[in-house]
């Protein structure tokens, strides 16, 4: 059974937050991922958790938008 992690962080992050945002997420590769739409963090692990073929389930903060799977 795969692991779920859902993802929340600062909108604005520094390089080196990023890097750290990244080593996080593929330290737990294989994971499903829940994670909002927000620059920042949530762009970062999202871009990540794709890059290492993870399924990221999306979560609009616009209503008007469903949520999207990868």
């Amino acid at each position: 059974m795969k692991t779920n992690i859902a993802v929340t962080g600062a909108r604005a992050t520094t390089p080196q937050q990023n890097e750290i945002v990244k080593a996080k997420v593929q330290a737990y590769s294989g994971s499903n991922w829940h994670i909002g739409d927000a620059l920042g963090v949530d762009a970062i692990a999202t871009k990540q958790a794709i890059n290492q073929d993870d399924r990221v389930t999306i979560y609009y903060a616009d209503q008007g938008l469903a949520k999207r799977m990868f």
